[in-house]
């Protein structure tokens, strides 16, 4: 799992999220994929319910909905790590 820790100011309850997106996404760490998905117009996002991952969205989209357990609970990396 990447490493729980950031070089950006991130919320601790956001971090094991973005751990799990970068792992998902095949970086090394939470940095390297904010690095890498900033300036995208669309990004992967995680469901703070369940966890499921979601390749494709906005980097704005704080209530995105998830279609493992059917909430609107996705949020974007951008929003998880306080960008947008």
């Amino acid at each position: 799992m990447a490493e729980l820790s950031s070089s950006f100011y991130v919320d601790p309850q956001d971090l094991a999220p973005l751990a799990a997106l970068a792992e998902e996404e095949g970086f090394e760490s939470i940095d390297d994929l904010i690095f890498e998905v900033a300036l995208r117009s669309v990004q992967p996002g995680i469901c703070r319910v369940c966890g499921f991952t979601a390749s494709r969205m906005e980097p704005d989209q704080r209530e995105g909905w998830c279609e493992e357990c059917e909430t609107p609970t996705v949020r974007s990396v951008a929003v998880l790590a306080g960008l947008n």
